[in-house]
């Protein structure tokens, strides 16, 4: 399976460790409607539909237009083999050493020590994912192979010629476009999930079946036409997120001091993920598990944060155009707050853990973790 980041190294174009929710979504929404489309005009022009008030694709992508998304596709990570957990992306406070020694760095600014217990070195940022059950470690979680290949020129039936120019010469000088495509190997497993929406909750049958019938068929990723991306996706279990559940898990969030981790990368204004931001996230969330109006919250103070900015673009099924290229803030981002607590501020972060933040929540994005100060 590749799923390309638009960046080569050297002539090797590379792949994403994991699956983005994006792709997941933009493949799974292609397949509802040649399932459910009654006739193949439709398939363009959703709006038009006569029965579109009881279509499927229409009640959980075009309907939500102007109204919070119905579907949510989070993103497919490596599974580990070991424990059965998920490699995620390491947090940016997360420091290691040659000889395996690990430390997460503190938030106390009186310290600030980042030396190896081992063996005395000093400790590095890992860069990389680590196990959501055990903790092991990994660069890469999945097992990477390489397919190389020769560009065809179609106008001549041969290898295509690229050009490329030298500073000081006016001539371009030829070379053969040679180049090699990477690829997860076969047998990797990867797991993710999907939330639906209460008021849809009754096409969860549809959903599992072109998640296990037609997305198996279409297969996920680039190359599918030759060979790549053949996958077998199985639904493990359905379940409801209660009030109780939600409940369950705030009862393990100090909300006097806490920590927030992004998991996924994050389409929010700037790297500096202010108090007033999450909070108007945090209400949001509450409101979309406990079905009530938005809750009053104890203000909130940011602390410190480690994080790192980037930037996303990617291609519009919707609007057949590419995305604009916006800013994000990096998966592994944390951040570090403190506020007068409360039961309500707890159950409303422990909401955040399932809907998450920012734009483009409904493609996998500003997935985040609660944890401790």
């Amino acid at each position: 399976m590749h799923i390309g980041t638009g960046r080569y190294r050297g002539s090797v174009k590379e792949t994403r460790l994991y699956i983005p929710g994006s792709v997941i979504r933009g493949i799974f929404g292609l397949a509802l409607a040649r399932l459910v489309c009654r006739e193949p005009s439709y398939t363009d022009n959703h709006s038009g539909c006569p029965s579109k008030d009881s279509c499927p694709y229409f009640l959980l992508y075009m309907d939500g237009e102007n109204k919070s998304p119905r579907i949510f596709f989070k993103h497919a990570y490596p599974v580990h083999r070991g424990c059965g957990g998920i490699f995620v992306q390491a947090p940016f406070n997360l420091y290691a050493c040659r000889c395996g020694g690990t430390k997460l760095q503190s938030f106390d600014p009186l310290v600030e020590e980042r030396i190896c217990d081992r063996c005395g070195s000093e400790l590095k940022r890992y860069s990389g994912y680590i196990c959501s059950s055990c903790g092991e470690l990994s660069r890469v979680p999945v097992r990477i192979s390489r397919a190389v290949r020769t560009a065809v020129d179609r106008s001549t039936s041969s290898s295509a010629i690229s050009f490329f120019e030298l500073e000081g010469l006016s001539e371009r000088i030829p070379f053969g476009y040679l180049y090699a495509v990477e690829s997860v190997s076969r047998g990797d497993e990867y797991m993710f999930s999907i939330l639906l929406s209460r008021d849809v909750s009754d096409l969860s049958g549809i959903v599992v079946r072109v998640l296990e019938e037609v997305l198996s068929d279409e297969g996920i990723g680039g190359g599918r036409s030759r060979g790549f991306g053949c996958v077998d996706i199985r639904v493990e279990s359905i379940s409801d997120v209660t009030e109780e559940e939600v409940e369950r898990r705030a009862k393990n969030i100090d909300g006097e001091r806490f920590t927030v981790t992004f998991t996924s990368d994050a389409f929010i204004e700037s790297i500096e993920l202010r108090s007033e931001t999450l909070l108007a996230a945090a209400r949001r969330a509450y409101t979309w598990i406990f079905g009530v109006g938005a809750p009053t919250l104890p203000e909130v103070k940011l602390e410190r944060y480690t994080a790192s900015m980037g930037v996303m673009g990617g291609w519009s099924l919707k609007e057949n155009r590419r995305r604009v290229i916006q800013p994000v803030v990096k998966a592994g981002s944390i951040y570090l707050y403190s506020s007068s607590g409360g039961e309500r501020l707890a159950e409303a972060l422990a909401a955040l853990e399932y809907l998450g933040l920012g734009g483009y929540k409904a493609h996998g994005f500003g997935q985040v973790r609660i944890g401790g100060g």
